[in-house]
């Protein structure tokens, strides 16, 4: 038997917007997957390695922007495999905390989530001006994509960023 391949995540920048999405969800995003290749979408299965990763079981999401404590923004998130439509995997109300990424860039430390998931969608970091994270199960999909539909950040600059798990 061969032994067990596994590689380690670094959260990658899936969604890097300065206000909101003009796109039309998801209708005319572009987000539309075709045999090797997607539109718009943040392809997990081109990872680097040399046979490439054949699956993701579990993402985990986390957000920052650069603004004021208690600005908002909300996040949608779709995926997709080949051949297939977007999927809805939910809509995320998210509140930015005090706790900093950088001078002026603010961590999402609040997140209320509307799931449209087959699974239920797990959050963690559970303090005020913490990074809150929210990992759900990406079994069987290929594709990620993210559309910041309202925000009120002063700047808009919103980072959304995924690892797999």
């Amino acid at each position: 038997m061969p032994p067990l391949k596994t590689k380690l995540s670094s959260y990658t920048i899936i969604e890097s917007t300065s206000g909101t999405d003009t796109e039309s969800i998801p209708a005319t995003t572009g987000f539309v997957p075709a045999e090797g290749g997607i539109s718009g979408g943040y392809d997990f299965q081109d990872l680097g390695t040399p046979d490439g990763l054949t699956e993701v079981n579990m993402l985990s999401i986390i957000v920052y922007g650069t603004g004021s404590a208690d600005e908002t923004a909300t996040i949608a998130f779709f995926a997709a495999v080949d051949g297939g439509p977007p999927e809805y995997i939910c809509t995320v109300d998210y509140i930015f905390g005090t706790g900093t990424q950088a001078t002026g860039v603010l961590w999402a430390d609040t997140a209320t989530v509307t799931s449209y998931h087959t699974t239920t969608i797990q959050e963690g970091g559970a303090t005020a001006n913490d990074i809150k994270r929210l990992n759900f199960d990406f079994t069987g999909f290929r594709y990620i994509k993210a559309f910041v539909t309202a925000t009120n950040l002063t700047t808009g600059n919103i980072r959304v960023l995924a690892r797999y798990l």
